[in-house]
């Protein structure tokens, strides 16, 4: 009798899983079926989507899309950084605590793409925990998304952060699409912004950084002047009707460097924590940070790049105003012929009188008046030297003459070379050298410290010393028409 009821205990054990085993057929086949129904809606034919297993060790997903033959399939886990653009994602997720723990590493890559279509899967999540999911969502700025809940009837959801003017800030509900073989896929990734940006408000970070950021003076005129970026906000906000707060002022010399897991230090890290939503003030586009952030350009700058500063070239001294007229050579051979010429009046002469002689010589050149003696073939002789002293005066003169009229400037160095010959020292900023690391991976030699350190000290200490430079940002300004 007993060994009867184990048997009939066995049988119904054995009918119950064969039950079970059937009926997770049934639901994994009208997932596959949903899934490709989705896939070929709404991703284009030979396009690239990556399947990411997210500690849910399922395969038939997989095989389901490549079954299709109609997209690329890329998949992967998280426990690995891999570099390229997503181009759309599907997530197959073993429960929200594992979702919390490791949705995150995705983020973290150069090809991270939150504004694509998103498709999760989970394999056990309760009705409570949804929620929790699209709040994660929100703050990755996933919008694009279908959740479905393949533990129970495999329902479809998503969610709007964008309704009753919640600005993609604020999530309060999700909308659900019933069982997913009978969803309308059509109308599953609809555009959700309908709203716009109307009544929203974008806390803005900001630093004083003319002519794209003018901070407010404190002066009661009628007419305040603004930045660029300033007015560009201004005007959207107009055309857009949304508000924006200036609520978060940064250090302009704190640079902004965004690492390889993506994540940003200084004054851009107030975007990724949620403290600022726009950070203006003549940032430099670089490509981590195109990676890391959207962004807006082209409205007023067509050209950046670096550039070496050096002092500018005043006037010659006035003491250089007296010699530069003639060239080195010149005036070593007026010593030559001043001396050549005494020498020879000496000899043919025997003159005496030697200091004398000079003194009339050095008269006759700076054109004085002098006694010339009584001997004519003396006069003759010095006559020479008249003649001769005259031409000099004459062509030295004219050159003064120019140099008073058009005052001339110290040499201007202008070129690489300029700079190993009169040996010049750099002088630059920390803000600077922090760009240039991140961009081409090498450090500057920086100079003194405590001249040197902010843009402001070194600007200053560069145009007051003819032996150093600075590297500074160059750029053009082209007001775009909006």
């Amino acid at each position: 009798m007993f060994s009867l009821k184990v048997l009939i205990l066995l049988s119904l054990i054995i009918h119950l899983c064969k039950n079970q085993e059937l009926l997770l057929e049934d639901n994994n086949k009208e997932l596959s079926s949903c899934v490709r129904s989705i896939t070929k809606h709404w991703f284009h034919n030979g396009s690239e989507v990556t399947i990411v297993d997210i500690d849910s060790f399922d395969n038939e997903i997989i095989k389901a899309i490549h079954s299709m033959k109609y997209v690329s399939i890329i998949s992967r886990t998280t426990n690995k950084k891999v570099i390229y653009n997503n181009k759309g994602y599907l997530l197959t997720v073993k429960n929200l605590r594992v979702f919390k723990d490791k949705f995150n590493f995705l983020s973290m890559e150069e090809g991270w793409k939150p504004d694509v279509y998103f498709l999760i899967i989970f394999k056990e999540l309760e009705l409570a925990e949804i929620n929790d999911v699209f709040e994660i969502l929100l703050h990755y700025h996933v919008f694009k998304v279908l959740v479905i809940n393949a533990a129970s009837n495999l329902n479809v959801y998503t969610y709007n952060p964008f309704d009753n003017y919640g600005c993609g800030m604020v999530h309060t509900s999700f909308i659900s699409y019933g069982k997913c073989l009978y969803a309308n896929i059509t109308k599953s990734f609809f555009y959700k912004p309908l709203t716009g940006l109307r009544k929203c408000t974008f806390k803005v970070a900001f630093c004083d950084s003319p002519p794209f950021v003018i901070m407010p003076n404190n002066d009661h005129s009628k007419e305040k002047l603004i930045g660029l970026e300033q007015y560009v906000l201004q005007t959207l906000s107009e055309l857009e009707q949304f508000n924006v707060t200036y609520t978060h002022q940064y250090n302009p010399e704190e640079g902004s460097i965004v690492g390889d897991d993506m994540i940003a230090s200084g004054p851009m890290k107030s975007i990724q924590k949620g403290d600022a939503h726009i950070i203006i003030g003549g940032l430099i586009l670089k490509p981590k940070r195109i990676e890391a952030f959207s962004f807006l350009y082209g409205h007023h700058t067509d050209y950046d790049g670096l550039i070496i500063l050096v002092k500018k070239a005043g006037l010659v001294s006035n003491l250089k105003n007296t010699y530069i007229e003639f060239e080195a050579v010149v005036w070593i051979l007026l010593i030559v012929a001043f001396i050549i010429f005494f020498v020879v009046f000496v000899v043919i002469y025997h003159t005496k009188d030697k200091f004398g002689t000079i003194l009339v010589m050095w008269d006759i050149l700076l054109q004085h008046g002098a006694t010339l003696g009584n001997k004519l073939k003396y006069r003759y002789f010095m006559f020479i030297w008249i003649v001769f002293a005259y031409l000099i005066n004459l062509h030295y003169q004219s050159n003064l003459s120019s140099l008073a009229t058009q005052p001339i400037y110290e040499y201007q160095i202008s070129n690489e070379n300029d700079l190993a010959i009169y040996d010049i020292k750099p002088c630059i900023s920390s803000l600077v050298n922090k760009h240039f690391k991140n961009t081409s991976g090498h450090e500057l030699e920086v100079g003194n410290r405590e001249e040197c350190g902010t843009m402001l000290q070194s600007i200053t200490t560069v145009s007051q010393a003819h032996d150093k430079i600075k590297i500074n940002r160059e750029f053009k300004i082209v007001c775009n028409k909006l």
